[in-house]
């Protein structure tokens, strides 16, 4: 049998590693920045195709901007 890694401890070890490298995202100089959720979901007035249907967006001086993100 031997020893082997909780599950448990590999999750939490993942999720400390993923707050260590975003940092702190409602800091304005963060590459992780967002500032807004935006809804973009069929059967809205103003949908858009192009668009994701949720997406994290920023302000970058006077446009709307999709912030990035980090995806395990």
């Amino acid at each position: 049998m031997g020893l082997c890694s909780s599950p448990y401890l590999t999750v939490k070890g993942l999720s400390l590693g993923l707050e260590w490298i975003l940092g702190d995202t409602t800091d304005p100089t963060n590459v992780f920045y967002w500032s807004k959720v935006c809804l973009n979901l069929p059967g809205q007035k103003d949908y858009n195709p192009t668009l994701p249907w949720v997406s994290k967006t920023k302000m970058m001086g006077a446009r709307k901007e999709l912030a990035p993100i980090l995806v395990t």
